[in-house]
């Protein structure tokens, strides 16, 4: 007979100070060992991710156990015979009883735990769980920094006293962020019918009055020619720099947002999502053992931006050219609310009235969601290629838009998609899923909806 207490090193020290308890006894082992896979105390758990959420709803559980148990916590089938009192002990446990299994033990745990909490209610509510996930995930979990070199991804640097009102007239987000002390900003450039021309990131640059824009290569050319179309006489200039500088994504959540390490390079925090790390801006001629130099020597380096690209379709963001082809989609079917890309409080852009009538109507049916393949994919499918319910292949749910191994990015019908559950792709078949960051539906959506 024991005590579960809910840290491991102070469960083995108390054990052997205030217990008497043979340590060879297989209860007190399996304890030991479950304590430990469920608080992380092995490094090589391979769910250590999660154990702080975990440890909250199991600490909660043996609680209510060990208030419901008669005798203060003893096991019902069990006495305090031949155990040592334990005083003075500010933290709640439960004795167990070597007549009873650590199964029985659980059974008896969750059988008690049901009357008093609607389990079934709160598992029932997915969005909740995948919310709690992501927060203890992001705020708990250290991985090793990953750099990537982002060569399909170009830079154009706007610089002059009328900059900002120059790009407040064309993009979807609000300039004036950048006042209230926003470093970085997720935009995108649409045309007179509303639809996306180009989804960028810009960036509050080091020289005074001046920003840089991060956009797709493939459409560097058409973005400058389409800033000078508006430029007319503003006090702006529009320059090329990716002769002098290098763009690279940094995935590390813990690394503090700066604006100059050791004066070499400029970080800036990615204003979609927390997942997709840092953006780095470097001098072209600086030597890569240099940038990981500065952020430490656990950064890894790869060759290309494939592992960035398989994290993006991962979570369910679209970027560049390729996933969202220039007049193709509308701002907020590629999530742009979502990832706070747009302002509905500022004044007229380009494409400004059709995006704010579609968001105060309240119903967006197809959105840019993430599919999840039932198979690695080693041929090439086509792009745009339908995707349809496998329980009516004669659907049309969407298209797809991009795909990596066993990853894709499809812009489909949510309602229908989600209630399908399984797609069907080519000859392939597929799950749609409802990233965790997306927001709970408002009332009226819902509504409308179905």
């Amino acid at each position: 007979m024991t005590i579960v207490l809910y840290n491991y090193r102070e469960l083995e020290e108390r054990a052997s100070r205030h217990l008497n308890v043979w340590k060879g006894n297989e209860t007190h082992r399996l304890v030991l060992d479950t304590s430990r896979t469920l608080f992380g105390y092995d490094s090589d758990c391979q769910f250590a991710e999660y154990m702080p959420i975990m440890s909250t709803i199991f600490a909660a559980s043996w609680a209510t156990f060990f208030t419901m148990c008669p005798g203060g916590g003893h096991s019902r089938s069990g006495d305090c015979t031949g155990i040592q009192k334990v005083s003075n002990i500010k933290y709640l446990g439960v004795m167990l009883d070597e007549k009873m299994t650590f199964k029985e033990h659980i059974g008896a745990m969750l059988a008690r735990t049901r009357k008093l909490i609607p389990v079934n209610r709160i598992i029932g509510k997915s969005q909740i769980i995948n919310q709690c996930l992501r927060k203890f995930h992001n705020t708990t979990v250290s991985p090793a920094k990953v750099l990537y070199p982002l060569r399909s991804r170009s830079l154009l640097k706007i610089k002059g006293q009328e900059a900002s009102v120059f790009l407040q007239g064309l993009i979807t987000n609000d300039m004036k962020h950048f006042d209230d002390g926003a470093r970085s900003m997720y935009a995108m450039f649409l045309n007179n019918k509303g639809r996306v021309l180009y989804d960028t990131l810009i960036h509050r640059w080091t020289e005074e009055e001046s920003f840089m824009i991060e956009c797709d290569k493939r459409v560097l050319d058409q973005l400058q020619k389409h800033l000078k179309i508006y430029k007319l006489k503003r006090k702006v200039q529009i320059e090329d720099v990716n002769n002098d500088l290098m763009l690279w994504a940094l995935i590390d959540s813990t690394l503090p947002e700066t604006s100059d390490i050791k004066s070499t390079f400029t970080i800036y925090n990615d204003p979609r999502l927390v997942e997709l790390g840092s953006r780095i801006i470097s001098p072209l001629n600086l030597q890569v053992s240099d940038i990981v130099k500065a952020l430490g020597d656990d950064a890894i380096v790869e060759n290309d931006e494939t592992g960035y690209r398989y994290l993006r379709y991962k979570l369910g963001v679209s970027e560049g050219a390729e996933d969202l082809p220039p007049g193709s989609s509308f701002p907020l079917e590629a999530n742009c609310d979502y990832l706070h890309g747009v302002s509905f409080h500022k004044g007229c852009y380009i494409g400004q009235e059709l995006t704010a009538r579609v968001h105060h109507t309240g119903v967006v049916r197809k959105r840019i969601m993430p599919i999840k393949f039932n198979e690695q994919i080693s041929e090439n499918i086509d792009l745009n290629t339908v995707i349809s319910a496998s329980n009516n292949p004669k659907s049309n749910l969407g298209k797809l838009k991009a795909i990596m191994n066993d990853r894709g990015l499809g812009l489909i019908r949510v309602k229908e998609a989600l209630d399908a559950k399984v797609l069907c792709i080519d000859k392939y078949s597929a799950e749609p899923l409802k990233p965790s960051w997306w927001p709970m539906e408002a009332p009226k959506e819902i509504q409308k909806n179905e």
